[in-house]
């Protein structure tokens, strides 16, 4: 009985490991781009090839301005040319041309002395952010280049969102997209 026991729970193991393990053979969404900044290349990906060109890219971040994540997902920027960028193709992204990957991780914050204070007792606590920028081969996950980069916080401009009984939430500094395009422009040029 216990070897019974035991051979289900190895089964159990296996399985479950199976499932989570991450799968390079997947077809490419925004949300392959995540394995690739964990580390793992991507086999259907595009690799980099310098000097063919644009090099379209795609930016990936596991934060936003309020939260981080454990998964790394899409951030959309505004000041940079949309033909750096994947294309909209039938009313969907098209990421079959990415060539490069760059990853926004958050890796400290430090608190900022600056009263944002609201009406009816609203308040947002502002921290600096400090965040690292890997640029990535999809295909293969190595590390083209990479910087560190800290941002300071400030009072937002607008009010912001709270969740029902919330009075007090955190705002992290982001990361500007001057500093993503001076990191990414000579590759995707290339």
């Amino acid at each position: 009985m216990k070897r019974l026991v035991l051979l289900m729970i190895l089964v159990t193991a296996v399985i479950a490991a199976c499932e989570s393990a991450p799968d390079p053979d997947q077809e490419i969404t925004s949300f392959s781009f995540d394995l690739t900044c964990k580390g793992t290349g991507l086999t259907k990906a595009n690799a980099y090839q310098p000097g063919d060109g644009i090099n379209q890219a795609i930016v990936m971040s596991d934060s936003t301005i309020g939260d981080q994540y454990d998964e790394y997902t899409q951030r959309f920027n505004r000041d940079m040319p949309e033909a750096w960028f994947p294309q909209i193709v039938d009313g969907t992204f098209v990421y079959d041309q990415v060539e490069l990957v760059l990853c926004v991780h958050r890796t400290a914050v430090e608190p900022v002395n600056l009263p944002c204070d609201f009406e009816d007792g609203y308040s947002i606590q502002v921290h600096n952010a400090t965040y690292e920028l890997t640029l990535r081969d999809p295909q293969t996950a190595a590390i083209i280049d990479q910087q560190t980069v800290t941002n300071q916080g400030s009072c937002p401009a607008m009010f912001s969102i709270f969740t029902e009984g919330q009075k007090q939430q955190d705002q992290f500094a982001d990361v500007e997209d001057s500093q993503i395009q001076a990191l990414i422009e000579s590759y995707v040029t290339q």
